[in-house]
């Protein structure tokens, strides 16, 4: 196997895998900041995705623009769901509400399937930036690629400021650790979740627009990409930011390779399988093992 094609297949895995990031950074954040297990999680980001595309062909804006407007609608549309579904189940003991937010937002994955799939003429979609690809040698460069690694960058940046840094962020690690105590001190425990739920859904539908942008798209394909980001969060523990990023590299550089060695249908099969095997010997992630 020559040495440029190795190349291609990891910066392949690099550009899947900094999506796959961004959707488990939103997972990370309702399993480790709010005990949601968002199943809708995966949905979020093909309605990202679909919402960029309308933005583009249907509005006529230009396709890069989408990834600053839909994750603002995203992150919109969170808080204005918040307080309709999530909120008024907050208020119960934390082992009931878990099973009620696993009914409510698996509800949601559904409706949302069946939104875009009756909304879309075609069941395969997708958008074109309007970049030329750069040519070294035998590899084939995307500045999409470039594009994908300084917007995580900058995620990461923001988040590690956000989060240890601004008021609103250690609010925001408080209240999984001591809601009570959070509580107590006058962090708002709703107003903080909130935001949370906000930034979970904002960060799929960024991701969405990179997909897109990047691959074709399917209604159907929300449910499989919740199951994965679950995997690649419970793996590193839940509430690890840089740590679930991480994750969502590491799956697609091997999903990448595992397309390489044994086709595109089979290519998931390979991390599937690492980290169903990293769950089996570390229950509760490689950060609650050490």
């Amino acid at each position: 196997m020559e040495l440029t094609y190795i190349i291609q297949i990891a910066l392949g895995g690099v550009l899947l895998g900094g999506i796959y990031g961004l959707l488990s950074l939103g997972m990370s954040l309702n399993l480790g900041l709010l005990n949601i297990m968002n199943l809708a999680q995966g949905s979020f980001l093909i309605l990202g995705a679909l919402t960029g595309y309308g933005l583009s062909a249907g509005l006529g804006l230009p396709p890069l623009l989408g990834l600053i407007i839909v994750p603002l609608l995203l992150g919109g549309l969170g808080r204005f769901l918040y307080p309709l579904l999530i909120a008024p189940l907050s208020r119960r003991e934390p082992a009931g509400a878990f099973i009620s937010f696993l009914l409510i937002t698996l509800g949601l994955a559904f409706i949302l399937e069946e939104i875009t799939a009756s909304v879309l003429t075609h069941p395969l979609i997708s958008l074109q930036a309007g970049l030329e690809t750069w040519q070294w040698k035998r590899l084939i460069l995307s500045p999409l690629a470039l594009l994908l690694f300084l917007v995580l960058s900058g995620v990461i940046l923001f988040l590690s400021y956000f989060l240890f840094k601004m008021d609103l962020g250690r609010s925001l690690r408080a209240v999984p650790q001591d809601p009570e105590g959070a509580l107590f001190i006058g962090i708002p425990l709703q107003k903080t979740r909130a935001w949370a739920w906000s930034l979970g859904l904002g960060a799929a539908g960024l991701a969405g627009v990179f997909w897109i942008l990047l691959f074709p798209v399917t209604p159907f394909m929300g449910l499989k990409l919740t199951v994965m980001s679950i995997l690649m969060v419970m793996a590193v523990g839940p509430g690890h930011i840089p740590r679930a990023i991480g994750s969502g590299f590491f799956w697609g550089v091997m999903e990448s390779t595992g397309s390489a060695v044994l086709g595109p249908r089979w290519g998931i099969l390979i991390p599937l399988m690492i980290f169903l095997s990293l769950l089996s010997f570390f229950p509760d992630g490689l950060r609650g093992s050490r």
